[in-house]
């Protein structure tokens, strides 16, 4: 990309968000002599005190230079230099005929790259063609489309117009690209005519930009729409969109502000309802479990009293979410039970595939991973069948997982790295994290460390771009373990530790019973390895996220077994057949098995 001096964002916040992005400047500097006189030999072979005073009124600037010495090739006998690029361009459109200055003029509003069509239809001319201005190098041809031969030319021209004919030719631009299908272009350039209609057109065209994941260009649109919008409708509706928006984009903080923006927006309870649905829902993602929940009782009332079905499904279908990472089972299949009901009456394909991946999340807290898949896939291909792909993508990683515990580790890399890619496609971070740490698992178990610590980093990074602490913790618990299994136990001690300290951050809940089996197995030190333990086992008690039951107690037998405590080793594998025994799981079958053959082999 390129920038001019003025406004160039490097010296920004705009920087800052590249983070550790790698990137490289180039400043160009105006032409030096030979490099200007060299220019000037290849446009025009006269040497003449003119050609002189060209070079020097041009200062090294390339555009300046080639437009004077093109006005010298039009007439050699011009005996004053102009003094600005603006002056010049504008002398030059006089030169030309009333068609040709009404065409350019009508160009500069379409912008620095545009349709002949497009051109022929503002000046209401179906046979123009532009090669008058070709010729004086004004504009040139660019494949099958037109453009100024410098963006200043362009701007220059349109400095020209009056305020009336340049509204007059906007509107007339925004007719056309509305019977051409571009809602993008037809809103701009209703705002540029200062129409009325611009802030509708603003919505219609954020929300075309949304069916096809464009989601930056749609928050520039919701900006500008907001900043225009003067009825109270439109503002609630672009206001809203924007928070959306914010939290597809990761930028989840900042969407939970937009939120609270959108509120003061609303016009009756049901605009209330939905602003306060998507703020929970953005408050989850960032662990704030408490105002979710606040968010989700306030919308529950609202919808009940004005029986809104719909938004009925999506409060207990978010609830049942809520209740997921605490592994609190029966309210969690209790909620998206009850959002599938619902979601049947509504007649909502949408609401009934995310009911079936909430009660898939049901069936995964029970340790039920053969069931959970099965309720997984068929919420994806419900999805993708109706073309809901952001459904599709945010259960995919889920159902990777699943796959996983369930033995068939193959299988779940490949359903894991098409999350992957499917989540990037569209912006959703979250499912693209969750999705990075399944292939990084996959990985694990398959031995492939580097693809591991690959997936293990980018899910890491994703995490911290989004906020979302918990699953920061869970990239590095992940990275800390294989670390250890590659040797370098340093490292993996303090990343570990660090995981632990996130975990004690946003609750224990959540990770905290895996992290201290990670650092049960990895410590030296047996008093921080037993208190490591007791601790795990003091959350597991209390009810702790399902992974937690299953990964600790893979590490505490390995852990037992490292220290010769066979008692204790057994006692865990007897607590994870209990665990996993409501359904067969391959995975913690095979765990139990080579323990019992560790057993075995030391008497």
């Amino acid at each position: 990309m390129t920038s001019r001096f003025e406004g160039d964002p490097l010296a920004s916040e705009w920087r800052a968000q590249l983070a550790e992005a790698t990137f490289t400047t180039l400043d160009l500097e105006p032409l030096q002599d030979e490099d200007a006189r060299a220019l000037a030999s290849g446009l025009l072979a006269a040497s003449s005190g003119f050609v002189e005073r060209c070079l020097e009124r041009a200062a090294g600037n390339p555009l300046f230079l080639e437009q004077l010495l093109a006005e010298t090739q039009q007439s050699l006998a011009t005996p004053e230099v102009p003094g600005s690029v603006q002056s010049l361009i504008q002398a030059r459109v006089d030169q030309v005929d009333i068609v040709d200055k009404s065409a350019i003029q009508a160009a500069s509003v379409l912008g620095q790259r545009f349709d002949l069509l497009a051109l022929r239809c503002l000046i209401g001319n179906p046979h123009y063609q532009p090669s008058q201005l070709f010729e004086h190098r004004l504009l040139r041809p660019y494949g099958d489309a037109i453009l100024f031969g410098h963006a200043l030319i362009r701007d220059a021209v349109y400095e020209t117009l009056l305020r009336n004919k340049r509204r007059d030719l906007h509107l007339a631009a925004a007719e056309w690209f509305a019977a051409n299908d571009d809602p993008v272009l037809r809103a701009e350039h209703l705002d540029r005519a200062e129409d009325p209609r611009a802030a509708a057109a603003y919505l219609v065209a954020v929300r075309r930009l949304v069916e096809s994941y464009r989601y930056e260009s749609a928050l520039r649109l919701a900006d500008r729409g907001l900043e225009i919008a003067v009825a109270p409708g439109e503002r609630y509706e672009l206001a809203f969109a924007r928070a959306e928006l914010l939290e597809q984009l990761g930028r989840v903080r900042e969407a939970v502000a937009a939120y609270d923006l959108a509120l003061t927006t609303a016009m009756n309870d049901r605009d209330r309802c939905r602003v306060r649905i998507g703020s929970a829902g953005a408050k989850r993602t960032i662990d704030n479990m408490e105002g979710a929940f606040a968010d989700l009782e306030q919308a529950e009332h609202d919808a009940s009293e004005l029986s809104c079905t719909e938004e009925l499904a999506r409060i207990h279908f978010l609830k049942g979410n809520l209740f997921f990472p605490s592994g609190k089972t029966k309210d969690c299949s209790r909620e998206h039970e009850h959002a599938l009901e619902l979601a049947k009456q509504a007649g909502s394909v949408e609401l009934e595939a995310m009911a079936l991946g909430g009660l898939a999340d049901a069936q995964f807290v029970q340790v039920k991973m053969v069931s959970a898949y099965k309720l997984f896939d068929r919420c994806v291909n419900l999805a993708q069948k109706n073309g809901l792909v952001r459904i599709a993508a945010a259960n995919r990683p889920m159902a990777a997982i699943a796959l996983y515990y369930s033995g068939d580790t193959a299988t779940a890399l490949d359903v894991a790295l098409l999350a992957v890619t499917e989540a990037a496609k569209i912006g959703n971070k979250r499912a693209e994290s969750i999705a990075q740490n399944a292939a990084a698992f996959c990985y694990r178990e398959l031995e492939r460390y580097d693809e591991a610590f690959d997936h293990s980093e980018a899910g890491v990074n994703l995490a911290r771009s989004l906020g979302a602490r918990r699953f920061e913790a869970i990239g590095l618990y992940l990275r800390g373990s294989l670390l250890r299994l590659t040797g370098d136990t340093d490292a993996a001690l303090y990343v570990v530790n660090e995981a632990l300290a996130i975990a004690r951050e946003t609750g224990m809940a959540f990770a905290g019973p895996r992290i201290l089996g990670e650092l049960a197995l990895i410590t030296d030190n047996p008093e921080v390895r037993a208190s490591a333990l007791a601790e795990a086992e003091g959350l597991l008690a209390k009810g702790a996220a399902v992974l937690n039951q299953l990964e600790f107690r893979k590490a505490a037998i390995e852990a037992s077994l490292k220290d010769c405590n066979w008692d204790a080793a057994e006692r865990h594998a007897e607590l994870l057949e209990d665990y996993t025994c409501a359904e067969p799981l391959a995975w913690a079958e095979r765990v139990i098995a080579q323990a019992r053959e560790r057993l075995a082999a030391r008497k």
